[in-house]
């Protein structure tokens, strides 16, 4: 759908292609496939998979997969509806996932979040990575935490044992977790950890004295395990993505995932060129934000004191990034302006409401279509009816 006719001229003369990695290059069907605690990993169409027990009266004695499906369904703002007899996600998708696998196994989380609802929340954004969900479980209150792996593997002093004990770190178990979340990214999933606290004696349970120690609550974590969800690429890519590189169109991934699943995602597309490529040094086409936001900070204060020969080394170290991982919502825009500092005609990808800024900076802003917040798809010059990548280079 083009919203503004110049765009029609400007979209063939693209150079370079900004794009989301979910919903765009994937077909946004995410699917847990993977479940880890205790220094085990289970698969999905395994003998070891294991399916939540949705007999059990809640609250249960806090065995991983309990605190894991307490977590999944309380300390998430996603849904599920029905519509022409399949279920649906609402809101954010790895969530819904989440959701679906709740409902694969019978378990209702409307039920869940009824008898434990929120006595506080710290809800997911861009920059957190995480979300943080306060409830009452029998006599006590505990602190539920969902999100990067790193972050709570970081902030956690223990973990949850399967006979639901809490153990202590050790180096050994901290490498187990670690070696089966590298496993995940390298398979091209997303992970996604849970841990739960319990709130400290000195903070009473309401949502204000709550809120006055919100960054007090975040802390002292029991490591509960992590889910992988796999979300399949969209089978035309692989040759969208050919095809306007040949044309000399260079395309970029900005994505939010960690940056072994980002690296993995971009070799089966046919981004890079090796699994196991460099990163985060000069020369590598592989960038995390942190780099690219320290790159680009460099870059500006070289601008400054006139020195244009280093700000130009770093330019083009930044250019040449073809995946950028752990994206935060203004890095897509600092790329777009500085692509633009060098004479690209850029297209960019966006459905959030933080994506805004980026779209309306891009020479053709493509807002999503099936998944895009209406702010987005006002900031756009373009929508993408179907959300897909191969769409882009057919416009083009």
């Amino acid at each position: 759908l083009v919203r503004q006719l110049v765009a029609c001229e400007t979209i063939g003369s693209a150079t370079v292609i900004c794009s989301d990695k979910t919903g765009t290059l994937t077909q946004n069907k995410m699917q847990v496939v993977r479940l880890f605690w205790d220094g085990v990993t289970r698969d999905r169409d395994s003998p070891g998979w294991v399916r939540p027990d949705a007999a059990a009266p809640w609250p249960r004695d806090g065995r991983p997969l309990d605190w894991i499906v307490l977590n999944a369904a309380g300390n998430s703002t996603a849904n599920l509806e029905e519509k022409q007899g399949k279920t649906l996600p609402v809101g954010n998708s790895t969530e819904g996932s989440l959701l679906l696998w709740l409902a694969e196994a019978g378990l209702d989380y409307h039920k869940l979040r009824g008898q434990f609802p929120p006595l506080y929340q710290i809800h997911f954004s861009s920059e957190r990575k995480r979300m943080t969900s306060v409830i009452r479980v029998g006599e006590r209150v505990a602190v539920l935490a969902k999100g990067s792996p790193e972050w709570l593997l970081d902030h956690s002093t223990h973990y949850q044992g399967t006979d639901g004990t809490a153990h202590d770190w050790t180096p050994q178990s901290r490498d187990a977790a670690r070696a089966a979340l590298h496993d995940s990214s390298l398979q091209a999933m997303r992970t996604l950890a849970f841990g739960h606290a319990t709130v400290p004696a000195d903070v009473a349970a309401d949502p204000d004295a709550l809120s006055a120690k919100r960054d007090a609550l975040e802390a002292g974590f029991v490591f509960d395990g992590f889910v992988a969800i796999r979300d399949p690429l969209r089978p035309d890519v692989k040759d969208a993505v050919a095809k306007g590189r040949a044309a000399g169109i260079e395309v970029k991934m900005i994505t939010g995932d960690n940056v072994e699943t980002a690296r993995a995602i971009a070799y089966d597309v046919g981004l890079i060129d090796r699994r196991d490529g460099a990163i985060d040094v000069p020369g590598a086409v592989v960038l995390t934000s942190p780099t690219f936001n320290a790159w680009h900070s460099d870059m500006e204060e070289r601008r400054k004191r006139g020195d244009e020969a280093g700000a130009g080394e770093l330019a083009s170290r930044l250019a040449n990034l073809r995946v950028l991982a752990r994206a935060r919502p203004l890095d897509k825009y600092k790329m777009v302006e500085l692509l633009q500092g060098r004479g690209e005609v850029v297209a960019v990808t966006g459905d959030g409401t933080n994506d805004a800024p980026a779209l309306k900076k891009a020479d053709v802003g493509l807002a999503m279509g099936v998944t895009g917040t209406e702010v987005a798809k006002e900031a756009s010059k373009i929508v993408l009816l179907d959300d897909s990548f191969a769409t882009i280079v057919k416009a083009v």
